[in-house]
């Protein structure tokens, strides 16, 4: 089992399924991966870089949750990735994602105008957190 503890970022290679599109319509589309059953993370925000994209690494947002309606299976832990300043179709590609320390737990919104003011507060966060990293 790998530990939700970790010093070093957590390397996460998987595959970009399709989702519910709920974070483009908000403004942020995602990159969604199924995590492995052995990948004991909690629930919540994460930074995170991606690698392999045009020679670079991209800096990034992410989400992780359970979604219980998954096509794969039931309780399956989804992680939701929303990279900086990059909009291709990933959807079908392999991709390597960096996870570092949880900057918050999840939590429900009770307006999407809530939703997304909390996304650009986490997103500043991030920023900041790479800029020290």
């Amino acid at each position: 089992m790998i530990s939700i503890f970790f010093e070093q970022p957590l390397r996460i290679f998987s595959q970009v399924i399709h989702g519910n599109k709920i974070g483009r319509t908000l403004g942020f589309p995602t990159a969604n991966m199924i995590l492995k059953k052995n990948i004991l993370l909690k629930n919540g925000v994460y930074p995170i870089k991606a690698n392999g994209f045009f020679g670079k690494n991209i800096i990034g947002i992410s989400n992780i949750s359970i979604r219980p309606n998954c096509i794969f299976s039931n309780n399956y832990k989804l992680l939701e990735v929303h990279l900086f300043n990059l909009n291709i179709n990933l959807y079908g590609k392999y991709i390597e994602v960096f996870i570092y320390k949880k900057i918050r737990d999840e939590k429900k919104f009770t307006s999407k105008k809530k939703l997304i003011y909390q996304i650009h507060q986490d997103i500043a966060q991030v920023k900041q957190y790479f800029t020290y990293q």
